[in-house]
């Protein structure tokens, strides 16, 4: 199926499960390994004959048994043949009939070095009981879906587009629920030395619409320092600090600087420009030592 390129370089065979490694380029894709499968149980269904011989290795070398050339092998070698169909060297345990060995279902394919690829499979019970674990999986996700095993994919498309499609509205309502606060967040401002300070916290909010609500409550007062707090799912903090026009040429106050020493605080590091600034923090336990740093500043 792959080419004449493919060389075993490795396997371990138990009685009902095997893996397989062998040179190839590339992954072997979903309709080659159903190919490989299929011609696979083929040949057990024909239940053919294995047989075995002891010869020498030129011999075996003449008959064109495969083998591991690389590997060191005595004067005399076993030769195992299946009918007309495989000649190999191997000196382990074999059936006498193929169809002792039962079906055979490819479990992985998977990369395991540079241009080594891997098969996995299970045969006999092994088999057996995977084709009964799969087929009462189907029965569950067919009563789960409510539909029949050939519209899963549909149904499952289609939920998947109903649950993209909700995200989408909620991030909707959720960033215009954000931009309203824009009024309530200059009303509840705290005046220190004649200064607007806002703070406000969020949780797992897009870094891009804080900066926009950043941007809305800075050009809507003057002597105004915004920051706003973001706490994400994954235990890490994002700033956002906005300054106005008349403080950074008044005062000398930017945004830039502020957040670098906020974030310092917290564990981390940002910067950017004296009107707007942004940055990322580690530890949410000091946020309040980082919001109190910057009421003393002020």
């Amino acid at each position: 199926v792959l080419g004449t390129h493919v060389q075993q370089s490795g396997s371990l065979v138990e009685v009902d499960h095997f893996r397989f490694d062998f040179t190839h380029f590339e992954k072997v894709s979903d309709e080659q390994l159903q190919e490989i499968e299929q011609i696979v149980n083929e040949k057990v269904r024909e239940n053919l004959k294995i047989s075995s011989q002891i010869t020498s290795i030129e011999k075996a070398k003449e008959m064109g048994a495969m083998a591991l050339f690389g590997e060191k092998y005595g004067d005399e070698v076993r030769v195992i043949s299946i009918e007309d169909y495989s000649l190999e060297l191997c000196g382990g345990t074999h059936v006498s009939q193929t169809g002792q060995i039962g079906n055979i279902i490819i479990t992985g394919e998977s990369s395991i070095a540079s241009g080594i690829r891997r098969i996995e499979a299970v045969s006999g019970k092994a088999a057996f009981e995977l084709v009964q674990q799969r087929n009462r999986l189907t029965h569950d996700l067919s009563i789960l879906l409510n539909a029949p095993e050939k519209e899963f994919k549909n149904r499952l498309q289609h939920l998947l587009d109903d649950k993209k499609q909700l995200e989408k509205q909620l991030a909707e309502v959720k960033k215009a629920n954000i931009l309203a606060d824009s009024d309530k967040l200059r009303e509840s401002a705290q005046i220190i030395n004649g200064i607007k300070l806002i703070i406000a916290q969020y949780e797992d909010v897009e870094i891009d619409l804080l900066k926009k609500l950043g941007d809305e409550i800075r050009t809507k007062d003057k002597s105004l320092i915004g920051l706003l707090i973001n706490k994400l799912s994954n235990g890490k903090l994002n700033f956002v600090c906005v300054v106005s026009d008349d403080l950074i040429k008044d005062k000398s106050l930017k945004a830039g600087d502020l957040i670098r020493e906020v974030a310092k605080i917290t564990g981390g590091g940002g910067g950017g420009r004296p009107h707007m600034a942004t940055a990322g923090g580690n530890d949410a336990n000091k946020i309040d030592e980082a919001v109190n740093w910057l009421k003393g500043i002020l």
